[in-house]
């Protein structure tokens, strides 16, 4: 059915960027920003909407573009910020000024648009990938107040209040709570948990043995967010974190498009990084 095919999509998209050659690599990694801000300009265009979320049409598939663009700035995020004049002239303050200007902008664009999941999974990942640049704690402290303050505005109103649950559940029980539909949802739910541990301890092994810093931030916010969706919705469909009602997929286990591909091109940029883990430089 559909979910196979976007399961093949993925695989291909896993594929393609693992067998790049290293020029390849870094231009496709160093274009991810750009293709999300262009994606979701064509998902506006294409008029395809659900509530407010804009879709883009590809043919017989529409791709939930708010959440790919997400992972896309998340990824675009470590290698855009190298890809400036900045710095070949050295000069500090204006690499660190672009690299918070990419990161507030979208999240800019989720907090007023009240897309609270995927500005959520940027901002972590944002941070992690400000944190590790060495940018000065004040202004990491800021961009963080900044970033949190904006997607706290929209909060409140995107989880899904107790009254709504159980309808969400059922309705729900294929995407956002997959792991409480299933009959060994408690035995669902441990794997998961379990799964999240151990991709947690592989990643950061995987961050730890690379040497490119471009390479290293890149597979940081890689981790980071798998983590963070898997945390999440374990916890959420436990019961012990609020839902938000855009939606917290369950990766590689929610049906859906967009959420497939989105984890699968993490899963293809992670992989990268680690096939060209002993470079000392990536040119």
């Amino acid at each position: 059915g559909p979910q196979a095919m976007w399961v093949v999509i993925g695989a291909i998209i896993v594929a393609a960027v693992y067998f790049l050659p290293v020029k390849g690599f870094w231009n496709l990694t160093s274009s991810f920003y750009g293709i999300g801000v262009l994606g979701l300009g064509l998902a506006y265009f294409s008029g395809v909407f659900e509530g407010n979320q804009p879709y883009l049409a590809i043919g017989s598939l529409n791709i939930k573009m708010v959440d790919l663009a997400g992972i896309l700035f998340s990824l675009g995020l470590p290698a855009l910020g190298f890809r400036v004049p900045f710095v070949r002239t050295h000069s500090r303050a204006g690499l660190t000024f672009w690299r918070i200007g990419l990161f507030l902008v979208p999240m800019a664009y989720f907090s007023f648009n009240g897309f609270v999941w995927p500005g959520l999974l940027f901002l972590v990942s944002g941070l992690c990938y400000l944190g590790m640049s060495r940018v000065s704690t004040s202004i990491f402290v800021g961009a963080g107040f900044a970033g949190s303050g904006l997607l706290a505005m929209r909060f409140q109103e995107s989880i899904v209040s107790i009254q709504d649950l159980n309808g969400a559940i059922v309705a729900n029980a294929h995407t956002d709570f997959a792991l409480r539909s299933m009959q060994t949802a408690l035995a669902a739910e441990a794997f998961a948990a379990a799964l999240m541990v151990v991709m947690v301890l592989y990643g950061i092994r995987i961050s730890f043995s690379i040497r490119d810093q471009r390479l290293r931030l890149m597979s940081v916010v890689g981790v980071c967010l798998l983590t963070v969706q898997i945390f999440a919705s374990v916890l959420a469909n436990l019961g012990l974190l609020p839902m938000i009602s855009a939606g917290i997929n369950v990766p590689f286990i929610s049906y859906g498009g967009s959420g497939i591909v989105a984890n699968f091109l993490v899963v293809g940029v992670l992989l990268g990084c680690l096939k060209r883990k002993s470079l000392v430089e990536l040119t």
